[in-house]
Order: C-alpha cells, then sequence, then structure tokens
C-alpha cells in the first residue's frame, strides 16, 4: 500500500521552529514528527515524501532512522507561500502514484493507523470541537452519511453536525484523482478532490489524533515525559537506543565533539553523522531531581573534582582571558537584550517589578563592576550545567549531558563561575515547572508581577548549593550576580511570554545584585518570587 505524506512548505505557523528545519522534522513525543507518522503505518507501506524547505535536513533525519529505504522522494522546487501550493505539490508527485493511496499532512499525528477496507474513498475526521476555526468539517446528515464538506471558515448551524478533518484520508479513485489535480488551478491540494467528490466518501473517527501544526499544541507535545524545552534553533529527540541532536549552526558540532573528548570523565561520547546532527548512546538513569542517590552537594564535589579543578595543559594570557569573559558576559548580554527588545517590539518601561523599584535594565548593566566578573580563573567547564542536564545512572554513575560547544570561541576551558550560575539558575527556575506552565507573568501599566513555584527539592538544593560555595570559597556575590544575567540572556531564545518572565526575573535579580541585598533565597523569599 501507498502513503503520500506532504513535507514541502515553510510551516509558516510554526515559525520561528522551522526557519531553519522542515516541520516535519520537528519533535513529537520525542522523535521526528515524519518518523512517527511512518511507524504508524505498516511495515510493509511504501511512502511517497514530498520535500522543499529544508528537506535536506529532513532526509539526514530519516537516514539516521534507516527509514529511506521504502521511500521515494519526490522533491518539490515552489513551496513558498507566493509560488507554492499544496496542489502544485501534488501536481509533482502525481508521476508516482499509480494505486490507491493513503494523503497524509505531516503535522497530523496518529497513534496507528486503523486497519480499514481499501474499497471506497475514506476521510478520517475527529470529534473534538477545539479550535473549530481551523479544520475543514465534514457534515453528517441524519442518515450519519455525510451531505456536505465546508471550509473551516464555514459558520457552523447549531443542528449541524460535523467532524473535523484531519488532513488523512484514503484515495481509492486514485486516477480520478491524478486527473484532477493535473487540470486544477487551485491551491488546496486533495480538499478539491474530496470537496467535488464528496459523495463517493466514507468516514472514519480518529480519538488517537494529535495535530501540531499550532505553536501552543507543538510545544505541547513535544517532549512528553522529559523536562526539555524546545528552542527554535536546536532539536533533540531520544529514544531507548540513542540520543540525537540537530543544531542550526553546523559549526557547532565539531566544537562539541572536540569538547566532549576533553570532558570524557563526565559526558557521554558524541557521534557525528551529518553537518547538523550528532548522536550518543542513550543511558538508562533518571535526571539529578529524579533520584535519591546522591545530593546536590556530592554532585557538585564530584564536578569540581573531575573538572573544575582539573589541570589545564594549554591555556591563554590572563589578560585574554579577561576580554573574553567581558564579551563573553557584557557584549552578549547586550546583544540578546537589543535583539529581545528588537524581537517583541517594546521598550524598557517596566519601573516595579513585584513591587519592587527597578532602573532601566542599561542602567543597571552599567553599575556592574566588570573587572570584578572578568577576575575569574582558567577551569574545564560544562557550560549549560542544570539538573535536566544531570542524568545519575542506573548504576550510579554522573553523566553531564549536552555540553556547550565552546566558551566565547575557546574550544576547552572556560568560568567554572558560570556552570556555578547555572545550576543555581536552574534551582530558582524549574525546567519542570516551565514546561506545566507553573510560572505568572503579568503587566498591568508597567507594573509586573511575577512567580514560579518552587521545583521538586528545592529546599535541600538551595541549601547544599550555599554550603558547597562556602566550603570551596567560591564567590557567591558573583554566582548571583552572573546568575540574573543568565535570565536576561535566555529571554530572546524562549517563547511568550515565558521570555517576559525570565527578562524581568533577571531584571530584578540584577538590581538586587548590584544593591548587595541578602542572598537570593532570602530575597525571593521576601518577594514572594517563588509560590
Amino acid at each position: 500500500m501507498l502513503v503520500v505524506i506532504t513535507s514541502a512548505g515553510i510551516g509558516k505557523r510554526l515559525s520561528p521552529y522551522t526557519k531553519n528545519l522542515n516541520k516535519g522534522a520537528l519533535p513529537f513525543n520525542n522523535q521526528p514528527a515524519i518518523v512517527k507518522i511512518i511507524n504508524s503505518y505498516p511495515d510493509d507501506y511504501q511512502f511517497i515524501l514530498c520535500v522543499g524547505h529544508q528537506g535536506q535536513k529532513l532526509l539526514n533525519i530519516l537516514k539516521f532512522y534507516g527509514l529511506l529505504k521504502k521511500i521515494k522522494i519526490c522533491k518539490i522546487d515552489k513551496y513558498d507561500e507566493t509560488n507554492g501550493s499544496l496542489t502544485y505539490t501534488l501536481k509533482k508527485a502525481l508521476k508516482y502514484i499509480n494505486e490507491p493511496f493513503y494523503f497524509h499532512a505531516n503535522d497530523s499525528i496518529i497513534n496507528k493507523m486503523p486497519n480499514i477496507t481499501h474499497e471506497n474513498n475514506l476521510i478520517f475526521v475527529n470529534q473534538s470541537k477545539d479550535n473549530n476555526n481551523l479544520y475543514r468539517k465534514i457534515i453528517i446528515n441524519k442518515n450519519k452519511k455525510i451531505s456536505n464538506f465546508v471550509h473551516k471558515s464555514y459558520k457552523i448551524n447549531k443542528k449541524d453536525n460535523y467532524l473535523n478533518y484531519t488532513g488523512v484520508c484514503f484515495i481509492h479513485d486514485y486516477i480520478k484523482f491524478k486527473n484532477l489535480i493535473h487540470k486544477s488551478d487551485s491551491k488546496i491540494g486533495e480538499s478539491e478532490f474530496i470537496k467535488k467528490n464528496i459523495k463517493t466518501f466514507n468516514y472514519h473517527i480518529l480519538n488517537n489524533w494529535v495535530d501540531i501544526g499550532s505553536i501552543e499544541s507543538f510545544e505541547k507535545n513535544a517532549y512528553i515525559g522529559h523536562n526539555v524545552l524546545p528552542k527554535p534553533h536546536q532539536q533533540i529527540y531520544i529514544n531507548s537506543r540513542f540520543v540525537l541532536k540537530f543544531f542550526e549552526d553546523k559549526n557547532k558540532i565539531k566544537n562539541l565533539i572536540l569538547r566532549s573528548k576533553k570532558l570524557k570523565d563526565i559526558t557521554p561520547k558524541l557521534n557525528f553523522f551529518s553537518n547538523n546532527l550528532i548522536y550518543y548512546k542513550y543511558i538508562p538513569g533518571q535526571m539529578f531531581n529524579n533520584q535519591k542517590k546522591i545530593n546536590l552537594y556530592e554532585l557538585l564535589t564530584y564536578f569540581n573534582e573531575k573538572i573544575w579543578t582539573k589541570k589545564i595543559n594549554k591555556k591563554i594570557e590572563v589578560i585574554k582571558f579577561q576580554n573574553i569573559l567581558l564579551k563573553f558576559y557584557k557584549d552578549k548580554t547586550i546583544n540578546r537584550i537589543d535583539s529581545y527588545f528588537k524581537n517583541y517590539s517594546i521598550i524598557d518601561n517596566v519601573t516595579y517589578i513585584n513591587k519592587i523599584k527597578v532602573d532601566k535594565v542599561y542602567k543597571l548593566l552599567g553599575r556592574i563592576n566588570w573587572g570584578h566578573i572578568t577576575s575569574s580563573k582558567q577551569t574545564l567547564m560544562h557550560g549549560d550545567l542544570h539538573f535536566e542536564n544531570i542524568l545519575i545512572s542506573n548504576v550510579g554513575n554522573i553523566f553531564a549531558l549536552d555540553i556547550r560547544d565552546d566558551f566565547k570561541n575557546i574550544n576547552y576551558f572556560g568560568d567554572v563561575y558560570y556552570d556555578l550560575a547555572k545550576i543555581l539558575h536552574g534551582i530558582l527556575v524549574s525546567h519542570e515547572c516551565v514546561s506545566k506552565n507553573k510560572y505568572k507573568y503579568k503587566n498591568h501599566f508597567n507594573n509586573v508581577e511575577i512567580s514560579i513555584t518552587k521545583g521538586k527539592n528545592y529546599n535541600k538544593n538551595i541549601i547544599n548549593f550555599y554550603e558547597f560555595c562556602n566550603f570551596y570559597k567560591f564567590d557567591v556575590k558573583k554566582i548571583e550576580l552572573i546568575c540574573s544575567l543568565i535570565y536576561l540572556n535566555i529571554a530572546d531564545l524562549h517563547h511568550f511570554p515565558y521570555s517576559h518572565f525570565l527578562f524581568n526575573l533577571g531584571k530584578l535579580l540584577l538590581m538586587r545584585s548590584i544593591n548587595n541585598d541578602n542572598n537570593i533565597q532570602i530575597f525571593i523569599t521576601n518577594t514572594k518570587l517563588l509560590t
């Protein structure tokens, strides 16, 4: 049996995630959507895959999963909104369609395709009444037969019994379909055939259908069971054998492999697959906050021994390193804040955050003692050390996942204070709480209110963190200040309203750090930041 999957378009509704990646490559339940779709059909089915926008990256992913052998690739040259259309894509695929077939849109996810008889045209529908304005519909008459196929803008009558079209159908009359598409001047693809031949269609209700064509649905379903936050510039795919990572910037790949060799004591071996893909062997275990074998003090002591106090054979001049730190902490922060303001078309007019008066962010940056920030010694570092990147294996080994590719163009070392600040940032803002939307951001006439639910083991972790820092004589004030800069930096990398929450949190904590208030855990308790 044949399945035609269309995955050529630019995926405008899912921008910015689709800016540099085909929509079919976005993760659903920790694997590429296109892989989920193919695996929902019987193993002996064959596929025609229409690819255009960022098509080669999608094909590289399918090659990694070993699926290309059952796929005929149809490359689409015109796929943008101006020149391309679903009908144009199907016209290009017609020469490969020589039997009855399934049509399947690349954002329509079904756990397992139901067994059906292949004797008639069939449209797959869903009973949900949510987001009715997003889908074409079939109208069902009193005899439970299809009476009409209508556009998503169709005004539903209260008496109408309707079902939403899922973007999946079976075309039995394939010759008639080919003739219609070949002559068509429309842009609506298979929907034109369904509309004109609706009386020949039966319908099948799907109860396990998920549409990932919207930002909200994609983010909700991307990483089920893992506290991973979707990012526009990279994606991660996880199964019981391996972890595959996609990077928009292919230059990161070489550096990541080099750094994984330097940090082999704490991180899995990274393997190259293509310009944008690396992978490592899956390690059974639990993320740090979900296990009870070791506490945070023991974890930090381990990292201190394995990376932060490890001898570095090759160092650079102190002044040069200080300049690198200045660019990393100051220049990058300013650039990210500029981008944040530009992308959201806002200016810094917030005067109160949680009833505390705050200065404008650039004024706060101007009050930082950057010499204090850049006084760190050169050390090995992980670069993105938070609890969702720390795995305790089933046999008790510690692995730090997803290392940073470099530290301002330095491949092998960086600043221990950045690692410690990343740990603190993850204690205060739990990825798990963010993924469950357990945070608040409200802006009422430039008076902002923010809060977030305490993460798992918060009290124990925050005590362990400060005990470790004090025992090993790390500069707590520097860690806290860098932590506030981290929030300001990452605000532009995340979705609304989380981005605004992060920016205002960073601004509030920066104000606190500069004014030398009490330690963060006391400060945020007083401001009712953690709930």
